[in-house]
């Protein structure tokens, strides 16, 4: 329904009755008027008849009816007005219920705004408190940090700093907010400071980390290096909001770095003095040692002396030798320790190797009276890539301890391979180590034993060896028992290979000369006692020898006499041998082998030899069959042996020998299968004997002594007795 349209007590709507209501006020208006009119009229007309009888009857009669319309219209209006304001005062009721339905709904929305309101007036309050908190701890940790922090706008405006930045150039906040940051005490007066820090905000506002070093002056008028980083604040859409400066002071970091650099410097310095120190000293002392060693090989190879007088230069051989181990032994540890020690891995033949050791601790198991074994495994590859040098001089250094430290008993040496890798193992029946001594051993001067045992030795073998075993990438580890004994085991990780450069063993005791046309060699040296030796060693061979004591007298000579190969000292008055080999090189000969012999044994020297135009180098002292090999290596030579049947029983062929019957064969076959070469040598003494199997003895010796088991196996296997 409209607002109009109003339900009464008896259900017909409002809106109709009024309109009834109205027609008949309506009705009885029309009716009044029409009847005084009409009456009006009918007594004028009676007036005009003057029947004055009728007349009073008639105006009675219309008194009667107007008065009764009169009353009755009186009583519509009153019903009317009564009803009309009934049905206002029912609308302004109805009016009024809206408003206070109203009134009360908003009201309740008003409380329930309000409280919403207060709440989060309370909300906001807490977090203001908690923002407040926050904001004073962060103050109270930028303020007792020892950084200098700040914070900026993207363009560089500061906009806080914290204490330490303050009091460290001796502002208050107010002197810098509000600043750019370069125009700030933390950035240095002038143009070129300004510039670069512009750039720097600038790179920072665009998101990048920049960091840089700069001075500042404090308030005490000390100058700090400061190294500052800038850190880029985004919001959550990735842009740059504010910048932080973030600066450390390096001031004693960069005086230690200072302080630590002049050290290194001074330790450097040092070390090099250590180590000019030691290569003169190493010099000195390798000059008299070739005269020493020199004569004693050669010497030794002179079969008029008796078997005392061999063993009397045997002493000064080994005693000479053992100078020349100590020497290198100190050299070794000063490079290693100096960084500057290199491994120079080559292929090699590892059973000509382990021959070498063996037959060197030997005389040394023998002159102390104890037993000495040695086990090989079958597996053992024969050729490998590593350095030969190193991995002989830790052999002998720990088999020579173990026979040191053992008094009876027995030293063992083994070697087989292992996952992939060649396993030594030195053994020994001696006094043993502490547990607590046990890490010291590989310390530098450290010894254990007995006084007479530590008087033996300088410490310096194990630690040593374990640097150099480090060096290659491999393990030493070491088992031990007071008065049971002890075992050393290296493990190195040496690759097979299929060919081998190592030198070739030539017996230079039994050379006499050699095939072909006379050959010229010139040997330079200052030193007289050298070139005797090296005249000793020579011209009994038949060489043509020139000497020269300076590096000038080389150059004339070669220049005038062409010789064939040259033996060139490094180290002479007037022009050194490096410099004389260089003029050679250039003027008279790229083609004439020139052999370096140095007293240095120092790796940048050995450069600088082949730099200069050397072919090789030989270190002083001269070894004998080093010098031999080199010559017949570059001259081509072919030796001629003193005794030819020697030579015949060295190039016997299987086809001239007596093979034993099949059964001590196949002893021999069993012995080579497990690489026992101390029984294959005990079955092949029992066939001396009979000098039918003289041939047969050698070849098998032949084959031990390289520790060629493989070669015997098929040796053996080739027999004709072996397939009957």
């Amino acid at each position: 329904m409209s607002e109009n349209t109003v339900t009464s007590k008896k259900g017909r709507p409002v809106k109709k009755l009024a309109v009834v209501e109205l027609v008949v006020i309506l009705f009885l208006i029309v009716f009044l008027v029409t009847s005084s009119i009409v009456f009006y009229l009918k007594i004028n007309e009676l007036v005009e008849a003057e029947n004055l009888n009728q007349i009073g009857l008639f105006a009675r009669y219309a008194i009667v009816i107007i008065a009764s319309v009169s009353v009755a219209l009186a009583s519509a209006l009153i019903f009317f007005i009564i009803k009309v304001r009934k049905r206002s005062f029912e609308k302004l009721k109805k009016a009024q219920n809206d408003i206070d339905k109203q009134i009360y709904r908003r009201t309740k929305e008003l409380k329930k705004a309000n409280k919403k309101l207060t709440n989060e007036v309370e909300d906001r309050r807490g977090l203001e408190d908690s923002l407040r908190s926050i904001q004073q701890r962060l103050r109270a940790i930028l303020d007792s940090t020892y950084e200098l922090v700040g914070l900026l706008s993207k363009e560089g405006t500061v906009l806080d700093v914290n204490k330490k930045a303050l009091t460290t150039v001796g502002v208050n906040k107010m002197e810098v907010l509000g600043l750019k940051f370069w125009e700030t005490p933390w950035v240095p007066e002038d143009d070129k400071s300004e510039k670069q820090m512009q750039t720097i905000i600038k790179r920072a506002a665009k998101g990048n980390f920049v960091r840089f070093d700069t001075e500042l002056k404090t308030k005490e008028g000390t100058t700090k290096k400061i190294d500052f980083i800038i850190t880029p604040i985004k919001n959550e859409n990735g842009e740059v909001i504010l910048l932080v400066p973030e600066g450390h002071d390096i001031t004693e970091l960069k005086k230690a770095e200072t302080e630590l650099k002049q050290a290194k410097a001074e330790a450097e310095n040092a070390n090099n003095a250590k180590s000019d120190f030691l290569a003169r000293m190493s010099h000195e002392l390798r000059t008299p040692l070739n005269g020493i060693l020199g004569y004693a090989q050669i010497l030794l190879r002179n079969e008029s002396f008796l078997d005392k007088d061999k063993k009397g230069l045997e002493i000064i051989k080994s005693s000479g030798e053992h100078l020349l181990d100590l020497i290198n032994d100190i050299l070794d540890l000063s490079k290693i320790e100096a960084g500057k020690f290199e491994i120079l891995p080559d292929n090699f033949d590892l059973h000509q190797l382990l021959k070498s050791v063996v037959d060197l601790i030997k005389i040394k198991a023998e002159q102390k009276s104890i037993k000495f074994e040695f086990e090989f495994g079958n597996n053992l590859p024969n050729n490998v890539f590593g350095d030969s040098r190193l991995i002989k001089q830790i052999l002998l250094n720990l088999l020579s301890n173990a026979v040191k430290f053992t008094e009876k008993g027995k030293v063992s040496f083994a070697v087989f391979r292992d996952a992939g890798k060649v396993k030594f193992e030195v053994s020994d029946t001696g006094v043993g180590i502490p547990d607590d001594f046990i890490a010291k051993i590989f310390e530098p001067f450290e010894q254990t034993g007995r006084k007479a045992q530590k008087e033996q030795g300088t410490g310096l073998g194990l630690s040593i060896s374990k640097k150099l075993i480090d060096l290659m990438n491999g393990t030493l580890s070491v088992e031990s028992q007071i008065g049971v004994g002890s075992k050393f085991t290296v493990q190195l990780d040496l690759i097979e290979s299929g060919e081998t450069s190592h030198s070739k063993i030539i017996a230079s005791n039994l050379i006499n000369g050699y095939k072909g046309n006379k050959r010229r060699i010139l040997a330079s040296d200052d030193n007289k006692n050298n070139i005797e030796v090296i005249k000793s060693i020579l011209e009994p061979l038949g060489f043509e020898l020139l000497i020269a004591s300076n590096g000038r007298e080389v150059v004339e000579k070669t220049k005038e006499h062409n010789p064939d190969l040259i033996l060139m000292d490094m180290i002479m008055p007037e022009l050194d041998g490096f410099e004389a080999t260089k003029e050679i090189r250039k003027h008279y000969s790229a083609e004439i082998p020139i052999i370096a012999i140095t007293a240095s044994v120092l790796k940048d020297e050995q450069k600088l030899c082949f730099d200069a135009g050397c072919n090789y180098f030989l270190p002083k002292p001269i070894n004998y069959d080093d010098l031999l090999e080199t010559i017949e290596r570059f001259l081509k030579l072919q030796w001629i042996y003193k005794d030819s049947k020697e030579n015949e029983k060295i190039d016997i062929t299987k086809n001239e020998m007596i093979f034993p019957e099949k059964a001590k064969l196949k002893e021999l076959y069993e012995e080579s299968l497990k690489g026992n070469f101390t029984g294959i040598k005990d079955l092949v003494n029992g066939l001396k004997s009979n000098e039918d199997f003289h041939p047969f003895v050698n070849k098998v010796e032949e084959y031990i002594s390289n520790y060629n088991e493989d070669g015997l196996i098929e040796f053996i296997e080739s027999s004709e007795n072996w397939g009957n």
